[in-house]
């Protein structure tokens, strides 16, 4: 008995961890015409650190989509600006700064889809390769995962692919 726990053991593939070194929260209200704005937070280290955001906007009234479509870019390492491409109605995001103590990397990018039509999968399927980008991904680091985040100067739901 005590040969097979020790083979167990032995055999098992490491299961690493990581720790949250600490969640920063807040919200901010746009008005219906406030398209970017600033939030102070505590300095982190970009690397180690994801912005997560929650909108909160009474969709059963007829609401422009580029109301509602929001994303993040740190200014500075005690500075993210929240985003949307169009106003037309007043919300509130509420955003979470999850910084990790050890065990993740965290690279953040930019892409753009070309303009055009969107039945041409030209013009709405894209390939990024991250293994160029920093490094941070490859076959000796294959626990990876890419979040997504859309944001569309689209004033219908048709396109937000």
């Amino acid at each position: 008995m005590f040969l097979f726990a020790a083979g167990l053991f032995l055999f098992t593939p490491f299961a690493g961890a990581v720790q949250i070194s600490r969640i920063q929260t807040g919200s901010i209200y746009f008005d219906a015409d406030d398209i970017s704005l600033p939030v102070g937070i505590q300095d982190v280290d970009q690397t180690k650190t994801l912005v997560l955001l929650y909108t909160n906007a009474d969709v059963t009234v007829n609401v422009n989509v580029q109301s509602i479509l929001f994303s993040a870019q740190f200014e500075a390492n005690n500075s993210v600006v929240i985003s949307r491409d169009g106003a037309n109605y007043p919300v509130t995001v509420t955003y979470y700064i999850v910084e990790f103590a050890d065990g993740v990397k965290v690279q953040r990018g930019i892409s753009s889809f070309l303009p055009g039509v969107y039945t041409n999968d030209a013009y709405r399927i894209k390939d990024i390769d991250i293994s160029t980008l920093t490094g941070y991904v490859s076959p000796s680091q294959p626990n990876a995962f890419a979040v997504v985040q859309t944001r569309a100067a689209m004033t219908t739901n048709i396109y937000d692919e």
